[in-house]
C-alpha cells in the first residue's frame, strides 16, 4: 500500500513538473525539462561545446585531411607521369589511392562535423549519399588489397600459370567498383536524417543526426560487411602473403646453385620482390589495425544499449572514425618510406610545386615594380633635370671666367 502511495506521489510530482516544461522527456536514466526555447537552445549550445580532447582530435583530423588529399594525389600523379611506374601492382595502388581520396574529400568533413557537433547539417539526401560513398570506398579498398595479394601470389608463386595484363587489371578494377556499389545499396535505403525527440525541426538544426532507421537491420548489415568485406579478405591476404614469403625464401636458397652472373640477376629480382612484398604487408597490417575498431564499434552501437556510457560515445566514435580516415592517408606515407621509386617521384613533384610557387611570387613582385606610381617617376625626372641645369650653369660660368682672363 505504501509503495503504491509513493508511486502515486512520484507520478503527481512528475506531472506537476511536466506542466511547467515546454519541452519534456523522461527516460529510464534521466528526465529532461526545458521551460522555453531560450532554455533549450542554451542547453544545446552547452552540450555541443568542444572539450579539450575534442579540440586535439580536431587538429589531428585536419592533419589527416591535408595529408590524405596531398598524398593520394601524388600517388596518382606519379603513376601518370612515369611509364616505369605503370606496373600491374601500381595500377591497383592507384585505384586504392582514388578510393582513399574520395573517402577523405567527400566523407571525412561531414562525418567529422556530425560526430564532433552531434549534428548532421547536409539534409536527408546527402545523409544517404555520404554513407553510401563511404561504404563504397571502404569496400573498394579491401577488394583492391585482396586483388593485389592474389596478383602477387600468381606472379611470385605461380608465374607460369597465369599471366596478368593491363586489360585484365582494368576489368578487375571495374568489377571491384561494381561489387562495391551493389553491396552498398542498403545504405541508401536504411540511412536517413533523424530529428531529436525534444528539439523541434523549426527551432534549430542542431542535434539532427544521420543514422539507420532500424538498429536491428543496421546491426545485421554491419555483421554482413564485417564477415564478407573484412574477415574473409583478411584471411585471403594472410594466406597469400604467407605463401609469398615461403616462395621468396625457397627461391633464394635454390639460386645458390646457379652461376655467378645468373645469381646476381636473380638476387636483384628477388630483392625487388621482397621490398614490394614487405611494403604490401605493411599496407595490409595498417588496414587491419585501422578498420577493426570501426567494425567492432559499429556492431556494438547497433546491438547494445549505450545510455549508461552516453558521455563516452562521441569520443569513442571520433577515435574509431579517425583510425578509418587515417588509413586513407597512411598509404602514401608507406610508399614514400618503403619504395624508392615513389619517393623519388614525390620529391620531384614537390620540388616542381615549390619552383612554380617561387616563380609566381617573383612575377608578382616584378609586376609591382613595373607599376610604380607616376608621381614618383616624375619627381625623379624633375630631380635629374634640375641637376642637369645646375651643371650647365656652372659650366657656362667657368667659360665666362676663362674668357675674361684671356682677354
Amino acid at each position: 500500500m505504501s509503495q503504491n502511495l509513493s508511486d502515486a506521489a512520484e507520478s503527481l510530482n512528475d506531472s506537476l513538473d511536466a506542466s511547467r516544461c515546454k519541452y519534456y522527456h523522461k527516460s529510464d536514466l534521466m528526465v529532461q525539462c526545458y521551460y522555453d526555447d531560450e532554455h533549450l537552445l542554451r542547453e544545446i549550445y552547452a552540450f555541443i561545446e568542444l572539450t579539450n580532447l575534442e579540440w586535439v582530435i580536431t587538429v589531428i583530423y585536419a592533419l589527416v585531411f591535408i595529408t590524405g588529399v596531398v598524398g593520394n594525389f601524388l600517388v596518382g600523379y606519379a603513376v601518370w607521369r612515369n611509364k616505369y611506374l605503370r606496373t600491374i601492382t601500381n595500377f591497383f595502388l592507384t585505384n586504392l589511392a582514388v578510393a582513399d581520396f574520395l573517402t577523405i574529400v567527400f566523407c571525412l568533413p561531414p562525418s567529422f562535423a556530425q560526430t564532433i557537433l552531434e549534428t548532421w547539417f547536409l539534409g536527408n539526401t546527402m545523409c544517404k549519399m555520404v554513407s553510401y560513398l563511404q561504404n563504397v570506398a571502404v569496400i573498394v579498398s579491401v577488394l583492391t588489397l585482396t586483388s593485389i595479394s592474389i596478383e602477387r601470389w600468381f606472379a611470385i608463386c605461380q608465374p607460369l600459370t597465369f599471366q596478368q595484363t593491363k586489360s585484365r587489371v582494368i576489368v578487375c578494377v571495374v568489377i571491384i567498383w561494381a561489387v562495391a556499389h551493389i553491396a552498398s545499396i542498403p545504405k541508401l535505403i536504411m540511412m536517413e536524417e533523424i530529428h531529436d525527440i525534444i528539439v523541434p525541426p523549426n527551432l534549430t538544426i542542431f542535434l539532427t543526426s544521420c543514422g539507420p532507421r532500424d538498429d536491428q537491420v543496421a546491426a545485421k548489415y554491419e555483421i554482413f560487411l564485417s564477415i564478407t568485406f573484412f574477415a574473409i579478405p583478411i584471411a585471403i591476404m594472410g594466406y597469400n602473403y604467407t605463401a609469398i614469403a615461403i616462395c621468396l625464401w625457397s627461391s633464394s636458397t635454390s639460386s645458390r646453385q646457379l652461376t655467378e652472373g645468373d645469381q646476381q640477376a636473380i638476387v636483384s629480382q628477388l630483392m625487388a620482390r621482397r621490398r614490394t612484398a614487405k611494403m604490401l604487408v605493411v599496407v595490409v597490417l595498417v588496414f587491419f589495425l585501422c578498420f577493426l575498431p570501426n567494425y567492432v564499434w559499429n556492431i556494438i552501437r547497433h546491438t547494445c544499449n549505450l545510455d549508461s556510457i552516453n558521455e563516452f560515445v562521441p569520443p569513442i566514435t571520433l577515435i574509431s572514425k579517425l583510425l578509418l580516415y587515417a588509413n586513407s592517408c597512411t598509404n602514401p606515407v608507406i610508399y614514400n618510406f618503403m619504395s624508392g621509386k615513389f619517393r623519388k617521384e614525390f620529391r620531384t613533384a614537390c620540388s616542381c610545386c615549390f619552383r612554380c610557387c617561387c616563380n609566381r611570387q617573383r612575377q608578382s613582385q616584378g609586376q609591382v615594380h613595373e607599376m610604380e606610381p607616376l608621381s614618383a617617376k616624375s619627381s625623379d625626372e624633375d630631380g635629374d633635370s634640375r641637376r642637369t641645369v645646375r651643371r650647365q650653369r656652372s659650366w657656362t660660368r667657368k667659360n665666362t671666367l676663362t674668357t675674361t682672363v684671356t682677354m
